[in-house]
């Protein structure tokens, strides 16, 4: 598996919004949902190798990715691009 060809975003500003208050001070370099948002999309499209992640498939078909190194987590609906979360797992 590789990047996410294209990816939308989440399935709605209100669900961006939410995630945003939800993980804010995960990534306290992120002034804003769309700092956010950005910062997703470029973790979900880079190349595996470029930024040392990994991913895999999950039950329901999505595509989760992990970097250890920097503990990101992400999962994305790959057919659509929706994005279903992002986040640090240092915080959990």
């Amino acid at each position: 598996m590789n990047a996410v060809p294209t990816v939308t975003g989440f399935v709605s500003d209100g669900e961006l919004i939410g995630h945003y208050e939800k993980h804010k001070l995960e990534f306290p370099d992120c002034k804003n949902q769309y700092e956010y948002l950005q910062r997703a999309r470029t973790f979900l499209e880079a190349d595996l190798s470029t930024i040392g992640a990994e991913e895999c498939k999950n039950a329901d078909g999505n595509t989760v990715r992990y970097c250890q190194a920097t503990n990101e987590y992400a999962i994305i609906q790959p057919t659509r691009g929706i994005i279903v979360t992002y986040f640090n797992s240092s915080f959990r």
